[in-house]
């Protein structure tokens, strides 16, 4: 595996990021986690520690979101950085508690409702959240640290109520 915090591709993907987010409501250099907030709607996300992808991708996180107006609150993602993701399956395992997630272009939502709620309680109580992607005979490996995470989601909830 290689760290993608320290290297260039780490770099280009948060610039990626804050095109894709809007402004920033804070950051934790501590965690690793950032919020944004733009036209009423709320992301807290984190770049993933490590990977094993062997290819060139585009940006990957782990994201949670709140879009009031649209009744999304607490919406689970993770974004693999290719289009591949909808061809496979995907699953993410929060200190031994496996979700199956639900793939759509380039990325995988957790399935709202129980499944959510329960994967973000796992997430609230873990330390590591790894996520698998799998598709055409390929299997690539993503692990984000939970550390942080409901100090992130918290802020995301009182930036949109």
């Amino acid at each position: 595996m290689r760290m993608v915090k320290d290297s260039y591709w780490a770099v280009a993907a948060a610039a990626a990021i804050v095109a894709v987010f809007g402004s920033v409501t804070s950051v934790s250099a501590a965690t690793g986690w950032q919020n944004r907030q733009t036209q009423g709607r709320c992301w807290a996300y984190t770049l993933p520690e490590s990977t094993s992808a062997a290819v060139q991708r585009g940006p990957a996180y782990l994201s949670i979101q709140n879009y009031p107006a649209e009744g999304v609150r607490g919406s689970v993602a993770v974004v693999s950085g290719t289009d591949e993701t909808a061809k496979g399956s995907v699953y993410v395992d929060v200190d031994g508690n496996r979700f199956e997630m639900l793939p759509f272009a380039d990325a995988a939502f957790s399935q709202s409702g129980a499944p959510e709620a329960a994967l973000i309680e796992a997430m609230k109580r873990g330390r590591e959240l790894t996520v698998t992607w799998e598709a055409d005979g390929r299997t690539v490996v993503d692990r984000y640290s939970l550390m942080g995470f409901t100090a992130a989601k918290a802020q995301a909830d009182r930036d949109c109520r």
